[in-house]
């Protein structure tokens, strides 16, 4: 039944911009798209086992399924991303929008709200967590711009914060507020040494 859903959306509803992407991150801008070349491409990545190019195609797709509006589709699509949090260990919640060339470094234990909007080329490395910090708020504007590098086991928390484009995050940061434009972003450690008492 999934498969019959994911088909009939493909042949008659696949939009412009999921196109694109695809033509971005299977075809890799090589090729026009084709069914025919994108169904040869992925094939060549499942067998390289190029897993970015597994999880975006089918992210991707369930979440144009998802945006629809079709209740059918949407069903699918929160199946489909059921399947990718249980075989990639990557929890990115349908409704985000990011842009082209993500690149996940390792699949383990990165979270993504749905109020995410995120740019192009962007580099996620494990553990990193981008969420609201009220559940019940009335607004969320979660903006990440382009080619952000966003390092192992960093959280990014607010209902409203905007990170410019050019920008690293470095490994354990907390970001609560904004950061500008080509920024370089790291918490302050102070290390504690602590003796035992004889």
């Amino acid at each position: 039944m999934k498969l019959f859903f994911v088909f009939l959306y493909l042949i008659s509803n696949i939009n412009s911009d999921l196109r694109k992407s695809w033509e971005t991150e299977i075809l890799k801008g090589k090729y026009k798209f084709s069914w025919l070349r994108l169904f040869k491409e992925y094939r060549k990545s499942k067998k390289s086992t190029n897993m970015n190019a597994i999880f975006w195609f089918w992210w991707r797709l369930a979440n144009a399924m998802y945006l629809s509006g079709n209740r059918n589709y949407k069903k699918v699509a929160k199946r489909i991303n059921r399947d990718l949090i249980s075989n990639f260990n990557v929890d990115i919640m349908l409704g985000a929008i990011i842009g082209d060339n993500p690149w996940i470094n390792h699949f383990s234990n990165v979270v993504i709200t749905n109020f995410a909007v995120i740019g192009g080329n962007v580099s996620i490395k494990q553990g990193v967590t981008i969420g609201v910090k009220n559940i019940n708020g009335s607004h969320y504007s979660i903006n990440i711009g382009n080619n952000v590098d966003i390092g192992a086991n960093a959280c990014i928390i607010s209902d409203v914060i905007k990170i410019g484009n050019n920008v690293t995050i470095g490994a354990q940061a907390l970001v609560l507020s904004d950061i500008p434009d080509n920024s370089i972003y790291i918490n302050k450690i102070t290390p504690v040494l602590l003796q035992k008492k004889l």
